[in-house]
């Protein structure tokens, strides 16, 4: 239990310098200062890159970041040394309204890899089908 400590986010990072970078024996968890919007918080760079937890080098995403739902994000990006690592990027709101982001990342086996594939699907899938009916109503109203 040591190993493992938690992390206070009533008092979020303000500035870059600030933001916390925590490594426990099987992932890594990053909180970021506030941003604005959701946007603007997934446009930073160090945001979406993925980084190996047991030896610090970053990887090449294998299955970029997709929205599996409304508040989060996954992607799955493979170590030459360790093998898939699963990463998932939470937005969750401050206090004050602004909006920070929870990543975590962690190695995983096939049938994680297998798991994050049919999620990636299944979102594809209901976008596709909300697109449909998106058009559908514009069509309906133009008629």
């Amino acid at each position: 239990m040591k190993d493992y400590i938690s992390v206070d986010y009533y008092r979020l990072p303000e500035y870059p310098d600030e933001e916390i970078y925590l490594k426990f024996p099987s992932y890594s968890k990053f909180v970021s200062r506030t941003f604005e919007t959701k946007e603007e918080a997934v446009s930073e760079k160090y945001i979406t890159d993925v980084v190996c937890y047991k030896c610090g080098r970053t990887l090449r995403k294998k299955i970029r970041w997709f929205l599996a739902n409304q508040k989060v994000y996954l992607c799955l990006a493979v170590c030459p040394e360790h093998g898939p690592v699963k990463a998932k990027i939470r937005i969750k709101k401050a206090e004050d309204g602004s909006l920070y982001v929870v990543k975590t990342a962690k190695i995983t086996d096939e049938e994680g890899v297998d798991k994050l594939l049919a999620r990636r699907e299944e979102a594809r899938r209901k976008r596709v089908e909300k697109n449909k009916l998106k058009r559908a109503a514009k069509k309906a109203l133009r008629s």
